[in-house]
């Protein structure tokens, strides 16, 4: 898919986002961008309709229509994870004059209210006939002459004027804001954070959705030794966190029963210990329902007695996934600031118990022994156990009806203590080959989908579907009334065929062999169609690899041209792209137009004369000229069974 031509946002006040450290990602820096407009696209939503796109390490924010709330929607902005820095600019020209023009009347205010001020010019656009320094120098003497009374101060200014001159506008705008900095919301994948309502919590929540987390929350609750003002402090806290981390939702548990049991029937000094496993059992049950791969939680070594070394290994022991503890090195001075700064602090210590604070011990183990927990624990059954098998011989219907009672009793003690029912029975993640990858000489489809998963790893691809599919999919996006000259309908009529031709494509893809090409203009939502088919046919047993055509053609050059022993890997990846049922090539015209890049274009698609002509007029009038002749001069015509413009 080829990038088009953006309009140019003469006149208009937008917004620019800096990346920080996405720019330093390698093949993988496009599902970054994506992430991060998807996030901002979704946050802006109450604020009106904005256009969003992403060029030489910027974010563009444009308003589409005029009412739309700049005010909130910056304020939003501002709280956006993945952009470094934030401003408000003014597009103008690409000309000197004009630059200036708008930085004398669309600064007026900042530049009538200091004493200094300073220029700074970035020039994108090579072709602009001012270097970065004769352009400062120009703008900023003709302030200094239609603005006396501020002087230039190179060193400290209050006011430093930003000039941009970019691929479509110039863009003028003074003293960025610092953004939130970190990486998009999702691109790390999901975890389950244990939000308890005091201080520690939001704020470890906080750092790991900086860190690209997509979170859910799980919270305990102890009715009646906790009130329900405590739970809505928590939902509050919830809350105060979604302007920085995104959708949120709280997975409330009822926490009472199991620790009245734990109350009576294990040690008080074992108590908080024993409730703390008890708490990451059930919270990786909750990560498991629903796709997340890791625990966060507030804790810090040596703040209170179940958060020293040996205590932290015992609740961790329960647990298969990784516990993250961003707060592990803090003090408590550092953790109230931070809670202060993102603005959950009056929240947290509002004077409502928690269901960590219930039936505190007096002296609670500060270095406790596994063996004696586990020993604790197995106690609770081995009593029960030993009261049923002390008894005379059995007949064999007698004995019988004991192994059923001994089964009931078990499974009862199993749940008493937090476990499912089956935990001693033998589960099989894939049923068809019981977990061993192959099926007689075969390859098991869930072997299969175990190597793509790897290859989505980086691209962090599964989050991404379950977000983008079509029961997610919009059509209010789309006009009723201005039918589109390349296709005859309208835009929403042609994009409910384009809809029904992709779920025919999925009923019918173990039937026959087809291919779809999508081309149009950037956001009409061709990548948005390929995440719905990948989605229904990886929850079908099959294996789709996504790449963008700049990843792919890349690969197959290295694969292509380098032979030595230590690319095995690459050629390894090589043989799994055709291994997979699907494979989507997104971005197709991005990729360096080299002779090989456009021979392999036209190996990997089929003759067709009639569809090729179209994509070679879509190629040419995208600007892709070189690519559309080396199509035809080498003789290839490009052959899809369904040409969709979108």
């Amino acid at each position: 898919m080829s990038n088009t031509s953006q309009s140019l946002p003469v006149g208009e006040e937008i917004f620019l986002l800096k990346m920080g450290e996405m720019v330093l990602k390698g093949l993988n820096r496009r599902t970054f961008e994506e992430r991060l407009m998807g996030n901002a696209r979704r946050r802006l939503e109450p604020y009106g309709k904005f256009r969003i796109y992403s060029r030489q390490s910027i974010t563009y924010v444009e308003p589409k229509e005029a009412g739309c709330d700049l005010d909130g929607a910056f304020e939003t902005l501002r709280r956006l994870f993945g952009a470094v820095g934030l401003s408000r600019a003014k597009a103008c020209e690409k000309t000197p004059e004009a630059i200036l023009e708008t930085a004398k009347t669309y600064l007026r205010d900042d530049l009538m209210a200091a004493r200094t001020f300073k220029v700074e010019s970035k020039r994108s656009d090579k072709s602009f006939p001012m270097t970065s320094i004769q352009l400062s120098q120009f703008v900023g003497g003709e302030l200094n002459e239609a603005f006396p009374h501020i002087q230039a101060d190179m060193h400290t200014p209050e006011v430093v004027v930003h000039v941009e001159v970019r691929d479509f506008a110039a863009y003028v705008h003074a003293n960025p804001t610092p953004g939130a900095g970190g990486l998009p919301v999702g691109v790390g994948g999901t975890a389950v954070s244990l939000l308890s309502g005091g201080i520690d919590s939001p704020v470890a929540s906080w750092m790991m959705a900086k860190r690209g987390l997509a979170l859910e929350m799980v919270h305990f609750f102890s009715y009646p030794y906790t009130s329900p003002e405590a739970k809505e402090k928590v939902l509050e806290l919830a809350r105060l966190l979604t302007p920085w981390c995104g959708r949120l939702t709280v997975h409330v548990v009822p926490f009472t029963e199991i620790q009245e049991e734990l109350r009576r029937s294990c040690p008080e000094s074992l108590f908080t210990l024993l409730m703390r496993r008890f708490m990451m059992r059930i919270a990786q049950r909750v990560a498991q329902r629903v796709g997340a791969h890791g625990l966060v939680t507030g804790e810090a070594l040596g703040q209170v007695a179940s958060q020293t070394m040996l205590a932290l290994g015992v609740t961790e022991d329960v647990t298969s996934l990784p516990v993250l503890r961003p707060l592990i090195g803090m003090d408590k001075v550092e953790i109230i600031r931070m809670s202060r700064e993102i603005g959950v602090f009056d929240t947290s210590i509002l004077p409502y118990e928690d269901c960590c604070t219930v039936f505190t011990p007096k002296h609670p183990k500060t270095r406790p022994q596994l063996a004696e927990i586990d020993g604790k624990i197995a106690s609770l059954s081995v009593g029960h156990a030993r009261a049923l098998l002390e008894g005379t011989e059995h007949s064999p219907s007698d004995l019988r009806a004991e192994i059923t009672k001994l089964a009931e009793i078990r499974r009862k003690i199993l749940t008493e203590h937090g476990y499912p029912a089956d935990y001693l029975e033998l589960h099989y993640t894939c049923p068809d080959c019981k977990d061993t990858g192959y099926i007689g000489s075969e390859k098991c489809h869930c072997f299969k989908q175990a190597v793509i998963d790897l290859l989505y790893t980086q691209s962090n691809i599964r989050q991404i579907l379950q977000e983008e599919n079509f029961d997610t999919f919009c059509f209010d996006y789309y006009s009723d009334q201005i039918p589109d000259s390349a296709t005859g309908m309208t835009p929403l009529a042609n994009i409910r065929r384009i809809v029904g031709e992709c779920k025919e494509f999925i009923r019918n893809f173990d039937l026959k062999s087809q291919n779809f090409f999508f081309y149009g203009d950037t956001g009409v939502g061709k990548t948005f169609l390929s995440h719905c088919i990948s989605r229904d046919l990886i929850e079908s047993a099959h294996s789709v690899i996504y790449f963008t055509a700049f990843e792919l053609f890349d690969l197959f050059s290295k694969t292509t041209f380098r032979r030595d022993e230590g690319d095995e890997e690459l050629r390894r990846m090589h043989s799994y792209i055709f291994d997979c049922d699907l494979l989507i090539i997104d971005d197709l015209g991005t990729e360096l137009t080299n002779a090989f890049g456009c021979c392999l274009s036209a190996f990997l698609m089929y003759q067709r004369t009639d569809i090729a002509e179209k994509v070679h007029d879509y190629f040419h009038q995208s600007g892709h000229e070189r690519l559309s002749g080396h199509l035809h001069g080498a003789g290839f015509l490009p052959y899809f069974q369904s040409l969709y413009h979108a």
